[in-house]
């Protein structure tokens, strides 16, 4: 015969038995979740990538039409916005139409993005500019190339010569875990190589737990940052120089003027943005349009 206290003791166990059955249910449905959630985010990744690779290989076939369109298709949330953006532009000055190149660059060269932009970008804006003989802007671009990326210079070589720190491991695991994106870098991205929680070495002697491995990968991707700042800073140079020569042809041409002068234009050729640098509307970024100037005969 089963006692009173027995029988309470079942019904306890019963009803622990369905609480735990529940709390395993519920656990088993909150990594589903999560899971699922990982895998959306590695199939946009993925997804964004693939349109990446097509626009570029329409790219090099000259296709540009084609290019520009696929570049187009990569979301404004994606990791490879920018380098979509940068690339269009590129896309845009091989076809000569420089209004739209200088309307994606300004979007990259905004000072949103300082820390995420790369030197070749702001090379490119002061190039078109140059092309349409917006001078002063020209020296402007190549001031603003010299401004952010000595601060660049300094980070990397300090990455290369200093010791592994806590922030970056850290920020190596998200990024092994397919948890860090641009957007989470914010400008902490200014402090080590481009994109280098997409490096599949430095993620691997990461996993590995190799930090010999991981000391001198990221070693590699500084010095190829810099390598690059070194590359456009070359270009720059020799753009200020055209500028520096063709203002002074001007001024030999224009011998009644004392003053060295920019190109002239007036507000209705003038290159005109919607907002301000100091206020900033994202789902204005890469819609900008620019009416820009011919060069004069």
């Amino acid at each position: 015969m089963v006692t009173q206290s027995t029988q309470t003791l079942i019904q306890r166990a019963v009803t622990i038995g369905k609480q735990l059955m529940m709390a395993v249910i519920f656990g088993c449905l909150f990594c589903m979740v999560v899971a699922s959630v990982a895998s959306a985010t590695t199939d946009t990744k993925t997804s964004d990538q693939a349109l990446m690779q097509k626009a570029r290989r329409l790219y090099e076939l000259n296709q540009l039409d084609a290019a520009i369109s696929v570049y187009s298709k990569v979301p404004v949330n994606s990791d490879f916005w920018l380098e979509a953006l940068e690339e269009r532009a590129w896309s845009y000055t091989r076809q000569g139409n420089y209004p739209k190149a200088l309307a994606d660059l300004k979007s990259i060269t905004h000072p949103v993005w300082r820390a995420q932009v790369g030197p070749e970008s702001i090379m490119l804006s002061a190039f078109v500019s140059l092309k349409i003989c917006a001078y002063k802007e020209t020296l402007e671009k190549i001031d603003l190339f010299k401004e952010r990326m000595l601060t660049r210079v300094s980070a990397l070589e300090a990455l290369q010569e200093g010791p592994l720190s806590t922030e970056l491991m850290s920020l190596l695991k998200q990024g092994s875990e397919n948890k860090l994106s641009m957007m989470d870098l914010g400008q902490k991205t200014e402090n080590y190589p481009r994109y280098f929680f997409r490096d599949r070495q430095l993620l691997k002697a990461f996993m590995d737990n190799d930090r010999t491995q991981i000391k001198q990968r990221l070693r590699d991707l500084a010095q190829r940052d810099l390598t690059e700042i070194k590359k456009n800073l070359t270009k720059m140079k020799v753009i200020e120089i055209e500028v520096i020569q063709r203002v002074a042809t001007m001024t030999m041409v224009k011998q009644t003027r004392r003053n060295l002068n920019f190109a002239q234009y007036d507000k209705t050729q003038q290159v005109s943005f919607p907002i301000s640098d100091d206020e900033v509307w994202l789902d204005e970024m890469g819609s900008f349009e620019v009416n820009a100037q011919s060069c004069e005969n």
